[in-house]
């Protein structure tokens, strides 16, 4: 229930808006007067706003440093002589790890300090191991620096509780992955190098942690997560496609419900965007890939050991949709209501089983690709009526994207005149203008009422 006071800022984060209600319950029980109420919104306001400006800069400022000093050393490189050269590639990285320790000893309760000086010092071991590497001639391949990169970065993570570190942790896994992916040897180096960093993150979701400092390791480690299971099941077109499907549902199951249950997490959030974005792209390119479902049944016979990580996070999403469809359907059955957009989005797996059985069963890809269509287009305008009922802008429009996405990929199929493919985008443009303007109006509405 929004509050009856003018408490919640247009743009307030989701914990402020939370605050919000409480105090609106506590001024409504007589129990707090609306500017007291509204003195300390804005005072938690103007902290919580403080403190991400500090840590940004921080962040910021200690990456700008480091870049800077090493532009200006590169200027006089050549000039330097060797030892002077590996000299001030080890000063970088102990004065960024003294700078590191200082932190840990005095300033372990600031952010700024914690994220900014480990920035440097994860920077510095990098440059100073490329620079002593350069400057003695060493043939090391990038793919062994990457991986000393990313394993001596782990210690700055859990020494100085750095997010920022952790994500540089999880992109330097992703480059490591990316110099290798010719070796299927690589494949379980990946998931080694990568462990070292996952008791950190889960140990955010469990602390409940969702400051935006925190969300950088979702935002950096979903895709690294997802690369190295496609990697996994490279050149095995059925597992990774059935995995593609099963990630995209399990990413926005656990996003949903986390952010139903009310427990905050970092991770919510980038689940649930990646999770949103991958299911709308699934489905709108199985809804025009005919080969895709022959492909589907090939592959599964070639698994090896390699493939064990993808494997079983294929398995954990399938768990997490599950789960979350019987959510739906009792909630349904117990009448307490059903969140038609995202039992629908979650079904996604469903459809892609229901599509191929039919065209296993009548022979035919087309089949397949048709049942496609239509979930595509039915996720495309669910959303759509469920963003015009909730006044929701952003849901009615990506609504309408997909279902329009979804037309247009069977007008460009077919063979239709510029006329006729003219016409539905016209249709379909009046209709995203009338939708926006009905929503927009509904809005206006709803805030004048909340006044």
């Amino acid at each position: 229930m929004e509050p009856r006071h003018r408490l919640v800022p247009p743009t307030a984060s989701p914990r402020l808006r939370r605050l919000a209600r409480e105090l609106a319950d506590f001024v409504d029980a007589g129990l707090l007067d609306a500017s007291t109420a509204e003195r300390l919104l804005a005072h938690a306001a103007a902290r919580r706003s403080g403190a991400r400006a500090t840590t940004l800069l921080a962040v910021a400022g200690s990456a700008l440093v480091g870049l800077g000093a090493l532009l200006l050393v590169a200027h006089n490189w050549s000039e330097l002589p060797r030892l002077a050269r590996a000299g001030l590639a080890v000063a970088i990285a102990v004065v960024a790890h003294g700078a590191a320790a200082f932190a840990v000893a005095r300033r372990a309760g600031s952010a700024a300090w914690c994220e900014g000086t480990a920035i440097a010092a994860v920077l510095s071991i990098g440059a100073s191991t490329a620079l002593v590497a350069q400057t003695y001639q060493l043939q090391v391949e990038l793919s062994s620096l990457l991986a000393a990169w990313t394993l001596l970065a782990v210690p700055l993570v859990y020494a100085l509780d750095a997010r920022a570190a952790s994500a540089l942790h999880a992109l330097g896994c992703g480059a490591f992955l990316a110099a290798t992916l010719d070796r299927d040897a690589a494949h379980p180096a990946f998931w080694a190098l990568l462990a070292p960093g996952v008791p950190f993150a889960w140990r955010l979701h469990a602390k409940r942690d969702r400051a935006l400092r925190s969300a950088v390791v979702a935002w950096a480690g979903i895709p690294v997560v997802a690369f190295g299971a496609a990697a996994s099941l490279d050149g095995r077109e059925g597992p990774l496609l059935a995995g593609a499907v099963l990630l995209a549902g399990g990413l926005y199951g656990f996003g949903s419900r986390v952010d139903r249950s009310g427990a905050p997490s970092f991770a919510a959030l980038p689940a649930r965007a990646f999770g949103k974005l991958a299911i709308a792209a699934t489905a709108l390119a199985l809804s025009g890939a005919d080969d895709a479902w022959s492909a589907l049944a090939r592959g599964w016979t070639t698994l090896d050991a390699a493939a064990v990580p993808a494997l079983a996070i294929g398995a954990g999403c399938a768990v997490v949709v599950a789960r979350e469809l019987f959510a739906e359907a009792a909630g349904r059955a117990l009448g307490t209501g059903i969140d038609a957009t995202r039992a629908t989005a979650l079904a996604l797996p469903v459809a892609l089983a229901v599509a191929f059985a039919a065209g296993a069963a009548t022979g035919d890809a087309r089949a397949a690709t048709l049942v496609a269509s239509l979930y595509a287009l039915g996720l495309g305008l669910v959303a759509t009526l469920d963003g015009a009922r909730a006044g929701a802008l952003a849901r009615a429009n990506g609504g309408m994207l997909v279902a329009a996405l979804a037309v247009f990929a069977r007008f460009v199929d077919d063979d239709l005149s510029f006329v006729a493919r003219g016409v539905a985008f016209i249709a379909t443009g009046a209709a995203f203008l009338a939708l926006n303007r009905r929503v927009a109006r509904a809005q206006r509405v709803a805030q004048e009422v909340a006044r």
